[in-house]
């Protein structure tokens, strides 16, 4: 699989610096694209100014720190009527160089996978619901594309948490639980009392030791 450096390509247009275009989370800018509107100046600005400043020839190195595995509606696919799917939200940060090889300012927490939705009311002007749009569906293999993509390409890099969108209800877990247990099984260690797993190994340890007495008489 391709690396996310492979991705850059340089664009030349008359009157414009060479800039680098990459795949990101642009989904707010498409929507305004799409609507004929003037971006927001402060909309993804980092991101926009990164890319203005960054040598073509030269690798972007793009880093996850975290992945989040979620239950939300998925409004994307039926907002009349969403059910409740898993998701992966992916955060990355980006690091490059310019021509004279000194380092562009990073970009920090680019977030894949969600993003606020946008309408526009019967006036015309601009709302930012408190819908968010998820659209990576969860599952093993995008974690590993991810993680095969990520310039250091470890696991032990990154934090995989899971979040139940339901207040603190959230945890970290190992690669190995993220991945592979059901919801329903990471709710289960989400909602876990600190110890309760160590007084549930000793009861069924003393159990055992009991059997195996009654055995002996």
């Amino acid at each position: 699989m391709k690396r996310l450096t492979a991705k850059a390509k340089k664009i030349s247009k008359a009157n414009q610096e060479p800039k680098i275009e990459i795949e990101y989370n642009d989904y707010v800018q498409k929507w305004y694209k799409e609507n004929g509107l003037q971006l927001p100046e402060r909309l993804d600005i980092d991101i926009r100014h990164f890319l203005a400043a960054v040598d073509p020839t030269k690798p972007i190195r793009r880093q996850v720190t975290r992945m989040y595995r979620i239950k939300a509606l998925d409004l994307l696919t039926d907002e009349e009527h969403p059910k409740r799917k898993e998701f992966l939200t992916v955060v990355e940060d980006w690091y490059g160089k310019r021509a004279d090889g000194t380092e562009v300012p990073p970009v920090s927490d680019h977030k894949h996978g969600v993003y606020n939705e946008h309408k526009l009311d019967e006036q015309g002007n601009v709302q930012v619901t408190t819908n968010l749009i998820y659209y990576i569906p969860f599952s093993k293999t995008e974690v590993d594309e991810w993680i095969d993509r990520s310039y250091l390409q470890e696991k032990d890099n990154i934090l995989f948490v899971v979040d139940t969108k339901r207040g603190a209800r959230r945890k970290e877990f190992s690669y190995d639980d993220f991945v592979k247990l059901s919801w329903d099984e990471l709710e289960k260690k989400i909602d876990e009392r600190p110890g309760s797993q160590n007084t549930t190994e000793l009861l069924n340890i003393i159990a055992e030791l009991q059997r195996q007495l009654k055995e002996k008489k």
